[in-house]
């Protein structure tokens, strides 16, 4: 009997995303190394999610009637365990990429094997310069991540 990790995924189908993971962290350490480099759009999901803690509610991202709170959301659990916000920011930012890597290769795995998955994915992970510090810093991330779900939901 397999040892499962989660339903119908062995632990040795899990090596591949690690992979990815690792990759996609090592890709991103000069953006770890300097999280204050925070424009301005990164700035109010972090104020807004300092906000949300004081019990100021809003249905959307400050300034952007077409993006919903989400992110301010968790940026406002993440200040609750990480001691400085450009950290909490970027570890939000992070989860919700590799959100997106894990749902991109299950949903290519279930198609086309782990292999070609996996060579599929890596372009997600070594993704061009200008969009490199969307997969690390708010406000965009979950966005894309939600995008991946929803084809994750309809493909399971």
């Amino acid at each position: 009997m397999k040892k499962t990790i989660l339903r119908g995924l062995n632990v040795r189908g899990i090596l591949p995303f690690l992979g990815l993971a690792v990759a996609a962290f090592l890709v991103r350490i000069p953006y770890f190394l300097n999280p204050n480099a925070f424009n301005s759009d990164h700035a109010i999901v972090g104020l807004q999610a300092r906000h949300l803690l004081r019990g100021e509610w809003a249905w959307f991202l400050w300034g952007c009637d077409y993006q919903a709170v989400f992110e301010p959301l968790l940026t406002a659990v993440a200040f609750l365990f990480v001691p400085t916000m450009a950290d909490a920011m970027l570890v939000v930012g992070f989860v919700g990429f590799l959100l997106a890597i894990f749902l991109s290769f299950s949903n290519l795995e279930k198609f086309i094997g782990a292999g070609k998955a996996l060579l599929a994915t890596l372009f997600i992970v070594f993704t061009a310069e200008p969009t490199l510090w969307q997969t690390v810093y708010p406000p965009r991330i979950w966005a894309v991540t939600f995008v991946f779900f929803s084809v994750w939901l309809v493909v399971r």
